[in-house]
């Protein structure tokens, strides 16, 4: 099984745990508030991403729109 090219797994995400991965992105950890379900979706994307480097993270930022915005 060919591993999901982190990007297309991000945009993939449904709008409110794109939200939170845009959020632990930017800012290194999940969002106090968020939701245990959400919080379980994204603990293997987030476990891939740091394991995967900081190019991956850096790749992953420029896909997503500046915060406060869209």
């Amino acid at each position: 099984m060919k591993p999901l090219d982190p990007v297309a797994e991000f945009l993939a995400f449904k709008r409110n745990a794109r939200a939170h991965a845009a959020y632990w992105l930017r800012h290194g950890e999940l969002h106090p508030e968020v939701h245990f379900v959400i919080r379980d979706r994204l603990e293997d994307f987030i476990r891939r991403v740091q394991a995967a480097g900081p190019g991956v993270r850096a790749k992953l930022l420029a896909a997503i729109p500046p915060e406060g915005t869209a």
